[in-house]
């Protein structure tokens, strides 16, 4: 679908200039200060494109949206790589960061757990309908995190029973901190609850979702908690959801994250005949 058909709300978003374009052997890469009306906080937006992106202007591409952007930009020129040599499709990843003179620990668990309703509103309002003014995209679009981030990814997959698909295709979880807490309606809830409320509400769940754990990661903060929730979405069999999961033999908490962004890319952006004009 062409980009100019792709209808979303205006929320003001005030964009200063771009700070950075290189041209690395793989990609074109940007970063972009933005400030969010939602969560009333500046971002970086980190874009690498496809190096060949400026030759075909009538080639579009899935959207990868990567949190936790200001550790990860190591990750899109090896994404462009698995591209380029035709593992998955050409896309344009978009990684969400935060200013170097951010604490970003504290700004992180803000946006993924206590205040993640702004900063769903962040990227749903403000950050896609700005990547769809200022690139070409398709409606396909993936969406990522590890740790609290991959709470985040989780959160976002429960929030919206009418549009979930509409935001985001494919979910990608590394490691999820199931059980830290998001209030609703000043109700601490974590995510089992979540998904539970979305089951009430609604028996269908046509994404793809691909959610991991590390065998070495602690056990009562991760792993148990991890096959309890697999457990518990499984038992649903919701209409239209490609669901996977991967318990990771001899990954920690901080040796999981990589392949399961790699193995997840490739299961949902494998190579196909060309892009959406």
């Amino acid at each position: 679908m062409l980009q100019r058909k792709v209808l979303f709300p205006i929320i003001c978003l005030l964009i200063s200039k771009v700070e950075s374009r290189q041209q690395h052997g793989e990609s074109v890469y940007t970063s972009t200060v933005i400030y969010s009306s939602c969560v009333q906080d500046t971002f970086l937006l980190d874009v690498s494109l496809p190096c060949d992106y400026e030759n075909d202007t009538t080639y579009y591409y899935p959207l990868v949206i990567l949190t936790d952007g200001n550790w990860r930009r190591p990750q899109h020129s090896a994404i462009q790589v698995l591209s380029n040599s035709g593992v998955i499709r050409k896309v344009v990843i978009v990684g969400i960061s935060y200013p170097d003179s951010y604490d970003i620990k504290t700004k992180r668990k803000r946006d993924f757990l206590s205040e993640a309703a702004r900063f769903f509103c962040f990227i749903r309002d403000e950050v896609i309908p700005y990547l769809y003014r200022h690139y070409r995209l398709t409606e396909e679009r993936l969406l990522w995190g590890s740790s609290f981030g991959g709470y985040f990814v989780l959160y976002a997959l429960f929030q919206d029973v009418r549009h979930t698909k509409k935001w985001f295709r494919h979910y990608i979880a590394a490691s999820p901190a199931i059980l830290e807490l998001t209030p609703l309606n000043g109700n601490p809830m974590n995510l089992f609850a979540y998904e539970e409320l979305y089951a009430q509400q609604c028996d269908s769940l046509p994404v793809n979702l691909y959610i991991t754990v590390g065998s070495e990661e602690d056990k009562s903060r991760f792993y148990e908690p991890f096959k309890r929730f697999v457990e518990q979405v499984s038992r649903r069999n919701y209409r239209g959801l490609n669901f996977h999961w991967s318990i990771d033999s001899g990954k920690t908490h901080f040796t999981v994250w990589e392949p399961t962004l790699y193995d997840g890319l490739r299961m949902f952006l494998r190579q196909s005949h060309g892009g959406e004009k």
